[in-house]
């Protein structure tokens, strides 16, 4: 995706409260409610997204009623937009996969009430 694209995806409604509420692993659903936000636009942001690399489909989980349910993260920390020369650039930084691990295991021990699985 070229930096014009990409600038693009940013600016459109709710591209942002998407990436801000996959900093940890969220379904469309919890996206959704979370950011106020339909859940056919919340849909549409997500394939834009993990088509730009952004947000990453983290896993399928299986809901109460037995169906699979993915869940995404946002896979980047930062983007920075650089006006000072021309052209001007934009750096993607891409969230640190040890941290997202750490999270992970926090998660893990959180849900079950401190006891591992």
């Amino acid at each position: 995706m070229d930096n014009e694209d990409l600038i693009r995806l940013l600016g459109k409604k709710h591209t942002i409260s998407v990436l801000e509420i996959t900093e940890t692993p969220k379904s469309a659903d919890e996206i959704s409610d979370e950011a106020d936000v339909p859940l056919g636009t919340v849909y549409r942001r997500i394939e834009s997204l993990t088509e730009a690399g952004l947000l990453l489909h983290e896993d399928d989980v299986l809901t109460d009623d037995r169906r699979r349910k993915g869940v995404y993260r946002r896979n980047v920390e930062e983007i920075t937009i650089d006006f000072s020369e021309s052209p001007y650039s934009v750096t993607v930084t891409e969230a640190s996969r040890v941290r997202n691990r750490l999270d992970e295991v926090w998660q893990s021990l959180s849900s079950d009430n401190g006891q591992l699985r």
